[in-house]
């Protein structure tokens, strides 16, 4: 939550956050933290300058810190070589599309996420449908990676410029 004020306060108006920036940011952060596996890590951006509200920021780091953290934690055992790619995108419709998709061992097919008592999972779910009010899929194929795309409507976005 620290980054998001520090990026509002390097912005020009303080209501909103170039979200785009931020994840770059924060992202960078955290693989940075986990020097071990980061030189076997490769993260690609494929993403479109929205603005958020602070409202939505918040909640969205959150999502996303835990994502990334889980999936340099668990995504890649035995310093395997991963990737992850990052991609936000406007709605046209309003609202933004964000999903992290990781090329790492995947969940069993056993594993129930929306039910699991997991406290990132809850994050996960939680903050996507009940204080963003969007949607939140999860993907996963053990062996081949695991994806969580967020579907967020157009109250959380102020701009895409």
């Amino acid at each position: 939550m620290s980054m998001v004020h520090e990026h509002l306060h390097q912005s020009k108006n303080l209501s909103k956050i170039n979200f785009k920036n931020y994840l770059i940011t924060m992202i960078n952060s955290i693989v940075s933290g986990y020097e071990h596996l980061a030189k076997n890590m490769h993260i690609e951006y494929n993403m479109e300058d929205i603005f958020l509200n602070i409202s939505a920021a918040i909640p969205c780091a959150l999502i996303v810190n835990e994502i990334i953290t889980n999936a340099m934690k668990y995504a890649f055992p035995d310093n395997q070589l991963g990737k992850i790619v990052v991609t936000l995108k406007a709605l046209k419709q309003n609202g933004f599309m964000l999903k992290i998709a990781d090329n790492g061992i995947g969940f069993p097919k056993t594993f129930d996420w929306r039910h699991t008592k997991s406290l990132g999972m809850w994050i996960i779910v939680h903050l996507t449908e009940d204080q963003l009010k969007g949607k939140v899929k999860m993907h996963s194929i053990a062996g081949k990676g695991t994806a969580f795309t967020l579907t967020v409507p157009g109250s959380a976005t102020l701009s895409t410029n």
